[in-house]
């Protein structure tokens, strides 16, 4: 029995017919420019095509980029960017549908700030904020 927990457990967790919370740690990074806030995953994740991802966040920022940075990503690079600048509504629920599989995910990252990766954000600047982060709920 501890045998097989011990392989599940090193198996990517995959939400694609079931939801629930996505456990990791959070945290913020900035520069003059950019801010991001994120959720370093507890364990690799495989998002599959159509899965719907909930991001509640707060701050001041009015718009924000999302990204879905791979193991093997860099977070200083833009790979991994889920569609263009989105708008953040009113209650803070950023909810994003994948048009594509995205595989062998570490990290869940909101940016913001006056820019990211040269993509004007908000020209006055802005803070984002994750609270928590759902799959298929």
């Amino acid at each position: 029995m501890v045998l097989f927990m011990a392989v599940v457990a090193l198996m990517p967790i995959q939400y694609n017919a079931f939801g629930g919370e996505l456990a990791g740690t959070s945290g913020q990074s900035s520069g003059s420019n950019w801010q991001s806030a994120y959720l370093d995953l507890e364990s690799i994740h495989d998002f599959k095509k159509g899965d719907k991802i909930v991001i509640r966040v707060e701050g001041s920022a009015e718009w924000v980029k999302i990204r879905l940075l791979p193991k093997n990503g860099n977070p200083s690079q833009p790979r991994g960017i889920v569609g263009s600048k989105i708008k953040v509504p009113a209650g803070g629920r950023l909810v994003v549908t994948l048009g594509e599989d995205r595989l062998r995910v570490k990290q869940i990252s909101v940016h913001a700030g006056k820019e990211a990766w040269g993509d004007i954000l908000n020209p006055k600047g802005g803070e984002i904020y994750i609270l928590g982060v759902d799959v298929n709920p």
